[in-house]
């Protein structure tokens, strides 16, 4: 009961900063922008051309990848026509591959395609903090990720739900439980693994790699820990469809 207790104040610590007026407060994001931001080939900075507005620094590898997924799943494509917005805007410099998609999008040759179902919602980076809240609180306190209905409400679930509503988000215990066991999200859950997959190599790879593309080293470690990143985002495509 004390280490539930311990655990519920740390959750209430965590979300009381982020639950603005009844939600928590991020913005629209979806797993292709986790990708853009967290994939080892892929970056956002400050342009030296144009008006030095914000661009998108895109490996040819990844370049190949993005526009490779874009073909069918609808996120990455907007993720696409994004960094060919933004590039193009500020006069910078596009991989070939999204070139070519700008192109094809600019002549008709190329359309968004179908979800093939209800479009997925655009909370990914909410339930991200969430999910990786629920295992944090379960692992530093040592208690259960979920319990059964005849179990006193101890659970790492309880914790998190408890904490959400004392800060303002009415949350119910069945809500996060079924974020982390449910199968219809069993693709989101493993999208969130893949990214961090993916943040640890951009990370490994930023402190090992000295970070100069002139550097011999550079473009062959670059292409081999993007491929690596590119195995595990498809990956997470052959799990079960989801709600949302």
């Amino acid at each position: 009961m004390k280490r539930f207790h311990e655990a519920g104040v740390l959750a209430t610590d965590v979300f009381e900063d982020v639950v603005v007026n009844g939600r928590l407060d991020f913005p629209d994001y979806t797993f292709a922008d986790a990708v853009v931001a967290w994939s080892t080939g892929s970056s956002t900075g400050r342009g030296i051309l144009g008006s030095g507005q914000t661009q998108f620094f895109i490996s040819e590898a990844m370049g190949d990848a993005l526009t490779y997924l874009a073909k069918s799943q609808p996120e990455f494509f907007d993720a696409c026509c994004e960094i060919c917005a933004v590039n193009i805007s500020s006069e910078a410099k596009l991989p070939t591959s999204l070139r070519t998609f700008a192109a094809s999008l600019i002549s008709g040759k190329l359309s968004r395609p179908s979800s093939g179902g209800r479009p997925r919602g655009k909370a990914w980076l909410e339930k991200s903090f969430i999910h990786s809240t629920v295992l944090m609180i379960a692992d530093e306190f040592e208690l259960t990720l979920t319990r059964n209905e005849a179990s006193k409400p101890f659970s790492a679930c309880d914790a998190v739900a408890d904490a959400l509503t004392v800060c303002g988000r009415e949350t119910k215990y069945s809500e996060i439980r079924e974020l982390m066991t449910h199968k219809n999200h069993q693709r989101l859950r493993s999208e969130f693994a893949a990214t961090s997959k993916l943040w640890r190599r951009k990370d490994e790879f930023r402190r090992t790699i000295p970070m100069n593309a002139l550097h011999p080293d550079y473009g062959p470690a670059e292409v081999e820990a993007t491929l690596e990143d590119v195995r595990d985002i498809i990956a997470t495509f052959s799990k079960t469809s989801e709600k949302g």
